[in-house]
């Protein structure tokens, strides 16, 4: 019991890190997550997957100015959101973020999900698991990669202000 509520204290605490602290999470999880795809652990890859795919989409809402509470959401009304901001012609998200890439991200997840929650009941695939793991990183990349475009247009906008 004790050690259940320790954990669910330190699982809840929702004090923001530092720019240095998130760099060094970052580095944590990208080299969890190369041991994990080379050792064939492909569950924990899709898990480090899923928590950067979630930070990172908070991150485009957040620089691009349409939330400052993005990582309160859940993954599925952040790809919602990133949407609609595309859809209407966001400045910065529908020139930066890959409407493919959050089409991707959504029918990865749905199957990542599909995966997790039946691991207990269902014949463990390899291939699958491979395979989803390794579609999960690239469309990390790729998310990652539309969150510095996101980034750097945030800035050069303040710049010219």
């Amino acid at each position: 019991m004790y050690i259940a509520k320790i954990n669910k204290e330190r699982l809840y605490n929702n004090t923001m890190i530092t720019n240095d602290d998130k760099h060094e999470v970052y580095v944590q999880l990208k080299t969890r997550l190369k041991k994990a795809l080379a050792n064939s652990f492909w569950l924990e890859a899709c898990m480090i997957e899923y928590a950067i795919i979630e930070d990172r989409t908070a991150s485009i809402l957040l620089h691009a100015g349409v939330t400052d509470k993005g990582w309160e959401k859940k993954l599925h009304n952040k790809l919602n959101s990133i949407e609609y901001q595309i859809g209407k012609g966001h400045p910065i998200i529908s020139k930066k973020v890959s409407a493919d890439t959050i089409q991707g991200i959504r029918e990865w997840k749905s199957l990542r999900n599909e995966a997790v929650h039946r691991a207990c009941i269902t014949k463990y695939d390899e291939e699958t698991l491979r395979a989803l793991a390794e579609r999960g990183k690239e469309l990390m990349d790729r998310i990652s990669n539309d969150a510095q475009k996101v980034v750097r247009a945030e800035k050069k906008t303040k710049e010219a202000k």
